[in-house]
């Protein structure tokens, strides 16, 4: 992914600006990106993890630095497509066993959070995973992906 600087973009902003501190333009240009890709995912990424360990039944999806998981929109199990689903569907069909603690075959997964999965069925090692997920900037970035700020550019 070819990258480009927030400040890049500051000859195209600060003009409209008049007296705005080049500091605050800054992040300004970083929020406008963050919100884009929050409320569009229009920046989807493949996360490979080899080896993860599920075992403890659940697994934070790491992107790459400068990145922030915003939804896991789909996943893989040592090759498998998961399906998802959620705990209360979960919690629902298998009444009173506890979903959370079953080993065998996995073939659910839920998200807990935007980045952290659970998944049905522990496994019993380590697994491959893949994710579909969509990305956004994280607050620390300096510069985003070059084809979504060229194509997005007056609206940032």
């Amino acid at each position: 992914m070819a990258a480009v600087a927030y400040s890049a973009l500051l000859p195209d902003v600060l003009p409209m600006c008049e007296g705005v501190p080049q500091v605050m333009a800054l992040h300004a240009i970083r929020n406008a990106a963050i919100e884009l890709c929050e409320e569009s995912l229009i920046h989807r990424a493949v996360i490979d993890m080899a080896g993860a360990d599920l075992t403890s039944g659940s697994l934070t999806v790491i992107p790459d630095s400068g990145m922030r998981v915003v939804r896991i929109m789909g996943a893989m199990f040592n090759g498998r497509v998961l399906i998802p689903t959620n705990t209360d569907e979960l919690d629902r069909a298998l009444y009173p066993s506890d979903w959370r603690t079953m080993q065998g075959e996995t073939t659910h997964y839920v998200c807990y959070a935007p980045d952290v999965i659970g998944v049905f069925r522990l496994p019993e090692t380590t697994a491959d995973m893949r994710f579909d997920v969509a990305v956004a900037p994280s607050m620390s970035s300096t510069e985003y992906d070059e084809a979504i700020i060229t194509r997005f550019r007056q609206g940032l």
